[in-house]
This record gives C-alpha cells, structure tokens and sequence, in this order.
C-alpha cells in the first residue's frame, strides 16, 4: 500500500482495545470511518446505518480494516472478516489471534496484507526482534502473558490469591469474561496457546506449521513461572520450572530471549499498549 491516498478506516470491534484505538487516531487526525459491532455497523456520529453481516460494502482496496475483536475458540466466527477484507484486497491490522492461530496459511498467503505484531508482546517487539534476528535461531524462550507473569510472580513473593485477582481484574490485564481467579488462569492459558503458535510460525524454526494442537500446556501451579519455550523439534507452554529465571521481566512485562541472550522486552498487557502497537502497524502498512 501506498500513502499518498486517503485512506478509509473500519474498526472491527469496539471493547476495551476498540475504543482506545479510536482515541488514539482521533488523537492523530485519524478518524473511523465505520464501526462493526454485535449490533450492527454504525458511521461516524455514532448511528447505525447496516446490519454487520453486510459489511463487505463498506470497505474497497483504499480501507485498513482494524480487527481488535477477542480472540475466542478457533477464530471461525470472525474468520470471514480476515477473508472478505483480504480478497478485496484491504490491508488488515489485528491483535486477534484466534484466526491466526489456527489458519497460518491465510496469513503467510497475505503477509503483505496483514499486520499482526499487537497478537504477540504487546509493546515489547517481539515478533519484529525475531524478524530482524541476524544468524541462525536455535531457541526462543519468552514471557507472551503479562497477566500471568504478574499472577507468578506475586505468587512466589507469597501475595494471596484475592489480592492478585482484585489487582489483575482492576488495572484490566484479564481478558474479556474472566469473573474469577480460575478462570483467568483459565482464559490467560488460552491466550499463551495462541501466542506460542504465531510466536513459533513468525521464526520459521520448526518444519512445520504450528497449530494449537502441537501446544503441550503446563498447566497453573503456584510455584512455576509461565513462559514459552521453541526449538526445532520441541515446544512447551504454561507454568514451569526455572533454574535461570533470572531473564525473567517484573510485573506485567514481556520478553524474549533468542539462543540465550534477552533481545526484547516490554510493556505485553492492557488495551492501551495494544491500541499502541496497532497503530505503529497501521503506519508500517501505509
């Protein structure tokens, strides 16, 4: 895509990363053209003009559509909008990672189409840290949830269960419909699954592609940290032991490390760094 066009912009969900996503163009002289929700598609001043079903004739090969919709099951309820978008030759931005996940054939067939390095890292650079590795990757460990980083670490420095849930759920680092502390364990876990198959797809280092099948999870134990770790033949998510934890980040960071050395890390959680980081994409894609 060139930028010497207008460009049109589509937002494709309006939850907690939407609605700052919104603020942050409107805050860059950006404004969202079309709003698709649950409800229907709705114009600029807020009204509803169509039902979400036909939104294919709201958007042209000038439109950046914004897919900032939870990431929820396979991905197959919201698979069409990546694929109308795409077809018609739309440039896609997205931290949804449910379709990525699970249909990494649509992305490699569009990598010049879609932007996709909100799904892994929030603002911390992981995914572009691994494209612009220079030499051989022989190893990947990472922290891909903040959330759980957090939960782990507060754990090990003896914070109560209650505490912890209270503070995740008030700064918003849950994701969407976790009413307790197992079940954001629960849908956190969800999360580092879809993370680990863009994580291990983006590097290329396995032979394959990688599904969430070929994820072994570690499941929530107090005394673990959660991290990810990707070799050739090898990959193992969820909560683990560590002898060198110390390349571990503090609070709700993320990070990576390549071949042993820690080559990023930073902010991986709340809606604002995500709106961050899908507006640098946005700006890469023109």
């Amino acid at each position: 895509m060139q930028n010497n066009k207008k460009r049109r912009t589509t937002l494709i969900g309006y939850g907690n990363v939407g609605k700052r996503l919104k603020d942050l163009l409107s805050r860059n002289n950006i404004s969202i053209d079309h709003i698709v929700r649950s409800t229907g598609i709705y114009d600029v001043k807020g009204d509803k003009i169509d039902e979400k079903d036909n939104f294919c004739k709201y958007i042209d090969e000038d439109t950046v559509v914004f897919i900032s919709l939870p990431s929820v099951g396979d991905g197959s309820d919201i698979l069409n909008y990546y694929l109308k978008s795409l077809e018609q030759g739309v440039g896609v931005v997205t931290c949804e990672k449910a379709v990525l996940a699970n249909n990494w054939e649509l992305m490699k067939k569009y990598k010049n189409k879609i932007k996709y390095s909100a799904t892994v890292g929030g603002d911390s650079g992981i995914l572009d840290a691994i494209s612009d590795y220079k030499g051989n990757i022989n190893e990947i460990k990472a922290v891909v949830n903040g959330t759980l980083n957090y939960i782990s670490e507060k754990l090990l420095e003896g914070k109560n269960v209650k505490d912890i849930y209270e503070d995740v759920t008030k700064h918003g680092f849950a994701e969407p419909g976790s009413n307790s502390f197992e079940e954001v364990i629960k849908n956190e876990l969800q999360d580092v699954v879809y993370k680990t198959v863009i994580l291990a797809n983006h590097s290329s280092l396995c032979d394959k592609i990688i599904s969430p099948i070929d994820i072994e999870i570690e499941p929530y134990k107090n005394t673990g940290r959660c991290a990810v770790i990707i070799k050739k033949n090898f990959i193992k998510a969820g909560f683990q032991n560590f002898k060198d934890s110390f390349w571990f980040p503090s609070g709700v960071n993320n990070v990576l490390s390549i071949n042993g050395i820690k080559v990023a890390e930073g902010l991986g959680s709340g809606g604002k760094i995500t709106a961050r980081k899908m507006f640098k994409d946005y700006l890469e894609l023109l």
